[in-house]
């Protein structure tokens, strides 16, 4: 039988095999993702070790929506801008522990997307104008451009308690708490 499309790039990328199995890869581009990267960068902050080569690294997040809390009587909107400044807030302090480049993007208004026509809300801006708004950020965070909010394609001031320091260590505990289940 050949090998799967996954085993060769695997085995192309493998540098050293530890005796239990543990392989060190090397990866030319990392793409991270605010579901997963957590975890990861933990595993990373417990190990002591720091991101190597962070120009390599590009980051994307999809304003995952909290499945606690609608007994408060959110809806997808608030949801949908509480979960946008926690990630803003959580790329704030990646960039500073991890000396990792942040480029955070708001890439429109009310794009017509299913939540916002699900919410009755009038689209103003299409996904492929959102998406085009991604692309560009993520060329100027690859080009040095960093720790910087967006609105759209003009610098911008992001809500104060992404810089507050105190509010990102708070919105930290409480999540650690959230997914530790205590």
């Amino acid at each position: 039988m050949g090998r799967t499309l996954y085993d060769k790039i695997w085995d192309e990328h493998v540098i050293h095999t530890e005796e239990d199995g543990t392989s060190i890869l090397y990866i030319d581009r990392h793409l991270v993702h605010e579901v997963t990267s957590p975890q990861a960068f933990e595993g990373l902050r417990e190990a002591g070790r720091k991101v190597w080569r962070v120009s390599s690294i590009v980051a994307t997040a999809d304003h995952n929506t909290p499945t606690t809390g609608w007994e408060h009587g959110y809806d997808g909107i608030t949801a949908y801008r509480r979960s946008k400044l926690a990630m803003v807030m959580w790329s704030f302090d990646l960039a500073a522990e991890q000396r990792v480049p942040v480029v955070s993007l708001h890439p429109g208004t009310f794009l017509d997307t299913g939540m916002v026509r699900q919410s009755g809300i009038t689209p103003l801006g299409t996904a492929r104008h959102g998406a085009e708004m991604v692309r560009i950020a993520a060329e100027r965070a690859l080009t040095g451009t960093t720790n910087i909010f967006f609105d759209e394609l003009a610098p911008a001031r992001c809500d104060e308690q992404a810089y507050d320091l105190s509010a990102r260590r708070t919105l930290r505990e409480q999540t650690d708490k959230l997914l530790s289940g205590s």
